[in-house]
C-alpha cells in the first residue's frame, strides 16, 4: 500500500502540498530542542559567556542522550555564532560528534538505520580524498601558518561530512520538519542580526553581541566574518524556504514562511554580494518553472526586468554603499576587482596541469598561486569547483562532481513533496558553489546541507492531494504515518 501511495505520489502532474502543524513526535523534539537552542542564543545576546559556555555543553549533552534534538539544535545554530568558552575543535565539531555518538547509544532503543547511498559513498570518498591530502600537515600537528590554515579548512569539511552522516542516519525514519523548521528559524534569525543594526545603526547590544567579526564594514554579514558567505547561505534558504512556501496549504504556516522569506532575502540585499543575488535567483528561478507555465512567464519578465533594470539599479547602490559614489572611478575600481576574481579562476588552470592527477593539495590553492605567479600576492579562486580542479586534480573533480550528478538521479526518483524542496536548494546550491567555497565553511554550508538530505532521505509525510481516484490510498497512507 505504502508503495502504492509513492507512486501515485510521483504520477501528480503537479507538486503536492501539506497540511497543518506538526505532529506530536515533531513537537515533542523542538519542546526540547527550542529551549535548549535559545538558552545558548539568548546567553550570547547578554554577553553572559559562562552561562553561554554551560549552554553550549548542556546543548552536546543532550545530543547524546537525543540525537534528533541534537540535530535540531545543530540546524538552528548552524548559521549563527558559535558559543565561545568551548576548545577546540568547537561548538558545531562537538555538536556533531556527540550527536553521532547519541546514534550508537541510542541503538539498543531506537535502533535509527544508517543508509548508504551512490551520493554518500562518492562524497565518502571525496573526503576520504582530501583527509590522505593533507596527512602530512596532521602528522606535523598542524604546525605553521600555512599548515594551520590547512587544518582549519580540513575540520570545517570533516564537520559537515559528519553533520551530513548523522542527518542521514536519523532522517532516514523521521520527520524531516523539525530539523528543517529549526533550520530555517535560524537562518531568519542571522539575517534579522544583519537587518536590524542595517536599519537602526544605533542599536548595540544585543545585536552586537550575536553579529561575526568581520573586517568588510561596509557590508553586512550578521553572524557571518564575510559577508559573501553569509549572502551564499542565506541565498540557499531563500530557495528552501519559498519552496516550502509553495507545498504548505496552512494559511498560518504561509505567514511565517513569508515572514522569513522576506527577512532571508532583505539579508542577500543588504550583503551586497552579487554571486549571492544569482544562487538565489537561479533557485527561485527553477522553482517557479516547475510550478505552472504562468509561473514561468512571470519569472521570464523579471528576468527581463532584472537583467535590464534590477541589476543595474543594484550594482550602483552597491558601489555607493562601498565607495561613496557611483563614479566612473568607482566602476573602474570594480572592474579592476572583478578581473583579479577571474584571474583567480585562471590561476587554477595551470595548477591543474602542474598535478593533474591527484592535484596540489587541500587547501594549498592560494600558496600555489604565490610560487606559480613569482612571489606575488595569493589569489583566490572564490569558486568551489575550481578549487577542487587545482588542489584535488582529476580525482577530487570526478568524484565531486559524481556526487552532484548522483545525488540529482536519486532525487529525481523521490515523491513529489521532497523533490519539490530539494531541487530548488539543489540548483542554488550548485550556482552559490560558483561564487564561494562553501564546503569549507561549515556555518555556511550546514543548512544547505541539511536541507538537501532531508530532501533526499528523509520520511515525508504523505502529501493530501493524490491525483485521481487515490483517496483511499491516501487515506491508507495518512493512518500508517499517525501509526494507528
Amino acid at each position: 500500500m505504502a508503495a502504492q501511495a509513492g507512486a501515485a505520489d510521483r504520477r501528480s502532474p503537479r507538486p503536492a502540498a501539506v497540511r497543518g502543524w506538526p505532529t506530536s513526535p515533531d513537537v515533542s523534539v523542538l519542546i526540547v530542542a527550542v529551549p535548549v537552542a535559545a538558552s545558548i542564543v539568548l546567553a550570547t545576546a547578554a554577553g553572559l559567556r559562562s552561562l553561554e559556555t554551560v549552554a553550549a555543553f548542556a546543548a552536546i549533552l543532550v545530543a547524546v542522550v537525543s540525537p534528533a534534538v541534537g540535530l535540531a539544535v545543530l540546524a538552528f545554530m548552524a548559521t549563527l555564532q558559535s558559543p565561545g568558552g568551548i576548545p577546540a575543535p568547537g561548538f558545531a565539531s562537538m555538536m556533531v560528534g556527540a550527536t553521532l555518538v547519541g546514534c550508537v547509544y541510542r541503538l539498543p532503543l531506537e535502533r535509527p538505520r544508517p543508509r548508504a547511498n551512490a551520493p554518500l559513498l562518492l562524497l565518502s570518498a571525496f573526503v576520504l580524498f582530501v583527509t590522505v591530502q593533507q596527512s602530512p600537515e596532521m602528522a606535523g600537528g598542524y604546525s605553521g601558518q600555512q599548515a594551520h590554515a590547512v587544518g582549519y579548512l580540513f575540520f570545517q569539511l570533516l564537520t559537515a561530512f559528519g553533520f551530513v552522516v548523522a542527518a542521514i542516519w536519523l532522517l532516514a525514519d523521521r520527520s524531516p520538519y523539525p530539523a528543517i523548521v529549526m533550520g530555517i528559524a535560524g537562518a531568519s534569525l542571522a539575517a534579522l542580526i544583519a537587518l536590524v543594526p542595517y536599519v537602526l545603526p544605533a542599536i548595540g547590544a544585543p545585536f552586537a553581541n550575536l553579529s561575526g567579526n568581520s573586517e568588510d564594514l561596509t557590508r553586512a554579514s550578521g553572524p557571518f566574518s564575510n559577508p559573501n558567505f553569509m549572502g551564499g547561505s542565506m541565498a540557499v534558504a531563500l530557495a528552501g524556504t519559498l519552496a516550502l512556501l509553495t507545498i504548505t496549504r496552512d494559511v498560518r504556516i504561509r505567514g511565517i514562511l513569508i515572514c522569513a522569506a522576506i527577512a532571508i532575502g532583505g539579508a542577500i540585499v543588504i550583503t551586497l554580494s552579487r554571486g549571492a543575488l544569482i544562487a538565489a535567483f537561479a533557485g527561485v528561478a527553477w522553482l517557479a518553472l516547475t510550478r505552472s507555465r504562468a509561473s514561468a512567464v512571470a519569472l521570464l519578465v523579471l528576468g527581463l526586468v532584472g537583467a535590464f533594470v534590477i541589476y543595474p539599479a543594484f550594482v550602483e547602490w552597491r558601489l555607493v554603499n562601498l565607495t561613496g559614489s557611483a563614479s566612473s572611478a568607482a566602476f573602474e575600481v570594480m572592474a579592476r576587482s572583478d578581473e583579479g576574481r577571474l584571474s583567480g579562476v585562471l590561476a587554477g588552470l595551470p595548477l591543474f596541469l602542474s598535478s593533474p592527477i591527484v592535484g596540489v593539495g587541500f587547501g594549498q590553492y592560494l600558496s600555489a598561486t604565490v610560487e606559480l605567479s613569482a612571489g606575488r600576492n595569493a589569489i583566490g579562486a572564490h569558486n568551489w569547483y575550481i578549487y577542487v580542479l587545482g588542489e584535488q586534480g582529476l580525482v577530487g573533480i570526478t568524484l565531486w562532481l559524481s556526487v552532484l550528478v548522483t545525488y540529482g538521479v536519486a532525487l529525481r526518483a523521490r515523491p513529489s513533496l521532497p523533490r519539490s524542496v530539494g531541487f530548488p536548494v539543489f540548483v542554488a546550491f550548485i550556482v552559490a558553489s560558483m561564487f564561494l567555497e562553501l564546503p569549507t565553511s561549515f556555518q555556511t554550508v550546514a543548512l544547505p546541507s541539511l536541507l538537501l538530505v532531508a530532501a533526499l532521505a528523509a520520511n515525508w509525510p504523505p502529501a493530501n492531494d493524490y491525483p485521481g481516484d487515490d483517496s483511499m490510498i491516501a487515506s491508507a497512507t495518512q493512518k500508517r504515518w499517525a501509526g494507528t
